[in-house]
Protein backbone atom coordinates (compact mmCIF):
# COMPACT_ATOMS: atom_id res chain seq x y z
CA UNK A 1 0.00 0.00 0.00
CA UNK A 2 1.13 3.31 -0.82
CA UNK A 3 0.74 5.24 2.68
CA UNK A 4 2.27 2.52 3.91
CA UNK A 5 5.60 3.45 1.85
CA UNK A 6 4.90 6.91 2.27
CA UNK A 7 5.02 6.12 6.48
CA UNK A 8 8.24 3.91 6.38
CA UNK A 9 10.03 6.90 3.93
CA UNK A 10 9.20 9.31 6.63
CA UNK A 11 10.49 7.29 9.34
CA UNK A 12 13.70 6.48 7.20
CA UNK A 13 14.08 10.35 6.49
CA UNK A 14 13.49 10.94 10.00
CA UNK A 15 10.59 12.84 9.40
CA UNK A 16 9.36 12.36 13.02
CA UNK A 17 6.62 14.96 13.43
CA UNK A 18 5.36 14.65 9.86
CA UNK A 19 5.12 10.80 10.57
CA UNK A 20 3.47 11.33 13.69
CA UNK A 21 1.14 13.71 13.14
CA UNK A 22 0.15 11.56 10.05
CA UNK A 23 -0.34 8.02 12.19
CA UNK A 24 -2.47 10.50 14.60
CA UNK A 25 -5.34 10.62 11.95
CA UNK A 26 -5.50 6.88 11.00
CA UNK A 27 -7.90 4.89 13.47
CA UNK A 28 -5.36 2.71 16.14
CA UNK A 29 -7.75 -0.30 15.49
CA UNK A 30 -6.73 -0.31 11.88
CA UNK A 31 -2.70 -0.26 12.80
CA UNK A 32 -0.97 -2.95 11.81
CA UNK A 33 2.03 -4.72 13.25
CA UNK A 34 4.53 -2.09 10.98
CA UNK A 35 2.71 1.41 12.14
CA UNK A 36 2.90 0.46 15.94
CA UNK A 37 6.61 -0.36 15.28
CA UNK A 38 6.55 2.95 13.25
CA UNK A 39 5.43 4.54 16.15
CA UNK A 40 6.88 3.22 19.03
CA UNK A 41 10.39 3.96 17.77
CA UNK A 42 9.31 7.06 16.87
CA UNK A 43 8.26 7.82 20.69
CA UNK A 44 11.50 5.84 21.74
CA UNK A 45 13.54 8.17 19.92
CA UNK A 46 11.52 11.27 21.46
CA UNK A 47 11.97 9.77 25.05
CA UNK A 48 8.62 9.47 25.30
CA UNK A 49 8.74 6.30 26.85
CA UNK A 50 5.61 5.98 29.02
CA UNK A 51 3.43 6.72 26.09
CA UNK A 52 5.16 4.09 23.90
CA UNK A 53 5.35 1.32 26.89
CA UNK A 54 1.69 1.99 26.46
CA UNK A 55 1.33 1.18 22.72
CA UNK A 56 3.62 -1.49 23.54
CA UNK A 57 1.13 -3.12 25.52
CA UNK A 58 -1.69 -2.76 23.34
CA UNK A 59 0.43 -4.30 20.14
CA UNK A 60 1.23 -7.16 22.32
CA UNK A 61 -2.45 -7.80 23.10
CA UNK A 62 -2.92 -7.48 19.30
CA UNK A 63 0.36 -9.05 18.32
CA UNK A 64 0.96 -11.85 20.60
CA UNK A 65 3.14 -13.83 18.48
CA UNK A 66 5.33 -10.66 17.70
CA UNK A 67 8.58 -10.97 19.56
CA UNK A 68 9.55 -7.08 18.77
CA UNK A 69 6.91 -5.62 21.07
CA UNK A 70 8.23 -7.69 24.05
CA UNK A 71 12.02 -6.52 23.27
CA UNK A 72 10.34 -2.81 22.76
CA UNK A 73 8.62 -3.42 25.72
CA UNK A 74 11.82 -4.49 27.67
CA UNK A 75 13.51 -0.99 26.08
CA UNK A 76 10.50 1.15 27.61
CA UNK A 77 10.84 -0.49 31.08
CA UNK A 78 14.09 -0.62 30.92
CA UNK A 79 14.48 3.45 30.10
CA UNK A 80 11.95 4.39 33.17
CA UNK A 81 13.65 2.46 35.44
CA UNK A 82 10.52 -0.53 36.33
CA UNK A 83 11.26 -3.41 37.32
CA UNK A 84 12.00 -6.30 34.63
CA UNK A 85 11.85 -9.24 36.46
CA UNK A 86 7.70 -9.76 36.61
CA UNK A 87 8.19 -9.06 32.92
CA UNK A 88 10.43 -11.50 31.98
CA UNK A 89 8.63 -14.04 34.02
CA UNK A 90 5.65 -13.65 32.21
CA UNK A 91 7.49 -14.45 28.91
CA UNK A 92 7.53 -18.60 27.82
CA UNK A 93 10.55 -19.91 25.89
CA UNK A 94 8.10 -20.78 23.13
CA UNK A 95 7.61 -17.03 22.42
CA UNK A 96 11.15 -17.14 20.99
CA UNK A 97 10.90 -18.64 17.84
CA UNK A 98 14.61 -18.63 16.00
CA UNK A 99 14.68 -14.88 14.07
CA UNK A 100 17.12 -11.86 14.31
CA UNK A 101 14.13 -10.02 16.93
CA UNK A 102 14.65 -12.69 18.39
CA UNK A 103 18.59 -13.06 18.92
CA UNK A 104 18.26 -9.69 19.58
CA UNK A 105 16.08 -9.57 22.61
CA UNK A 106 17.96 -12.49 23.68
CA UNK A 107 20.61 -10.20 23.64
CA UNK A 108 19.13 -7.75 25.64
CA UNK A 109 17.71 -10.29 28.52
CA UNK A 110 21.38 -11.27 28.86
CA UNK A 111 22.93 -7.45 29.61
CA UNK A 112 20.32 -7.01 32.19
CA UNK A 113 21.63 -10.53 33.64
CA UNK A 114 18.14 -13.06 33.12
CA UNK A 115 20.59 -15.88 31.85
CA UNK A 116 18.69 -18.60 32.92
CA UNK A 117 15.73 -17.61 30.32
CA UNK A 118 18.39 -17.24 27.29
CA UNK A 119 19.84 -20.26 28.37
CA UNK A 120 16.40 -22.19 28.42
CA UNK A 121 15.52 -20.47 24.79
CA UNK A 122 19.07 -21.56 23.58
CA UNK A 123 19.01 -25.16 24.73
CA UNK A 124 15.34 -25.63 23.78
CA UNK A 125 15.80 -24.62 19.78
CA UNK A 126 18.65 -27.07 20.25
CA UNK A 127 17.12 -29.89 21.73
CA UNK A 128 13.53 -28.98 19.58
CA UNK A 129 15.96 -29.49 16.04
CA UNK A 130 19.69 -29.73 16.83
CA UNK A 131 20.69 -30.37 13.05
CA UNK A 132 17.79 -27.20 11.53
CA UNK A 133 18.97 -24.45 14.56
CA UNK A 134 22.34 -25.19 15.13
CA UNK A 135 23.17 -22.24 13.20
CA UNK A 136 21.28 -20.17 15.39
CA UNK A 137 22.53 -21.88 18.65
CA UNK A 138 25.86 -21.14 17.84
CA UNK A 139 24.90 -17.18 17.06
CA UNK A 140 23.50 -17.10 20.05
CA UNK A 141 26.33 -18.66 22.29
CA UNK A 142 28.73 -16.67 20.16
CA UNK A 143 26.89 -13.57 20.63
CA UNK A 144 27.11 -14.38 24.58
CA UNK A 145 30.40 -15.63 24.71
CA UNK A 146 31.67 -12.69 23.26
CA UNK A 147 29.16 -10.19 25.29
CA UNK A 148 30.62 -11.91 28.16
CA UNK A 149 34.21 -11.81 27.11
CA UNK A 150 33.99 -7.55 26.75
CA UNK A 151 31.73 -7.44 29.56
CA UNK A 152 32.93 -4.74 32.01
CA UNK A 153 29.85 -5.64 35.11
CA UNK A 154 31.43 -8.31 37.06
CA UNK A 155 28.04 -7.95 39.10
CA UNK A 156 25.91 -10.84 37.40
CA UNK A 157 27.97 -12.91 35.62
CA UNK A 158 26.68 -15.91 33.28
CA UNK A 159 27.49 -19.13 34.69
CA UNK A 160 26.03 -22.14 32.53
CA UNK A 161 23.74 -24.72 34.60
CA UNK A 162 24.78 -28.54 34.54
CA UNK A 163 22.22 -29.60 33.34
CA UNK A 164 18.56 -28.46 31.51
CA UNK A 165 16.04 -30.42 30.01
CA UNK A 166 18.49 -33.47 30.07
CA UNK A 167 21.36 -32.07 28.01
CA UNK A 168 24.62 -30.99 29.77
CA UNK A 169 25.61 -27.72 29.20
Amino acid sequence: RFWELYLFSLYNAWQFSSLVSIIDKIDENSWGSELYVLNIQTLLYHEMHTHALELCNKAIERFPEHILFYSLKFNCLTELNLSLSDFVDSLGVRLFSICNDSLQFLVFLHDKGFHSLVEQVIVKWYVDNPFENSRAVSQACLNFSDFQHHSTDSRNPFVPSSSLQGVIC
